[in-house]
C-alpha cells in the first residue's frame, strides 16, 4: 500500500505542478497583452 500512497502522491504532485505551470504561463502571456 505504501508504495501505491508513494506512486499516486508523485503523480498528483505532477499534475498539479503542470498545472500552476500552464497557469503560470497563461498569465504571463496574459499580462504582456
Amino acid at each position: 500500500m505504501r508504495r501505491i500512497d508513494a506512486l499516486s502522491r508523485d503523480e498528483l504532485e505532477g499534475q498539479a505542478a503542470q498545472l500552476r505551470d500552464s497557469v503560470h504561463g497563461d498569465l504571463i502571456t496574459y499580462s504582456r497583452k
